[in-house]
């Protein structure tokens, strides 16, 4: 039971490799770092999207919260510290 398989080669010089395969490699979503820029929203963005999300978002919890973003600020412009001398 025994069957021969023919298998063909294609062989390409580099001129008619470069014309014919595509190795831009775009499929696999790999973005430029200028396409990445342009993605990045910006601050009025990104607080527009924070008024759209705000009851989407928990209250509590190590990350992805609102506790989570008031603790990160805090830290940020020294909330305590401010806060002590008010």
């Amino acid at each position: 039971m025994s069957e021969n398989v023919e298998f063909n080669k294609q062989v390409f010089d580099k001129v008619q490799y470069e014309r014919i395969i595509n190795t831009s490699f775009k499929q696999l979503g790999v973005k430029t770092p200028q396409q990445q820029l342009e993605e990045t929203p910006t601050v009025s963005e990104f607080f527009q999207l924070y008024d759209e999300l705000f009851y989407d978002i928990n209250e509590k919890g190590p990350t992805n919260s609102h506790e989570y973003l008031i603790k990160q600020s805090s830290e940020y412009i020294n909330f305590e510290k401010t806060n002590e001398e008010i």
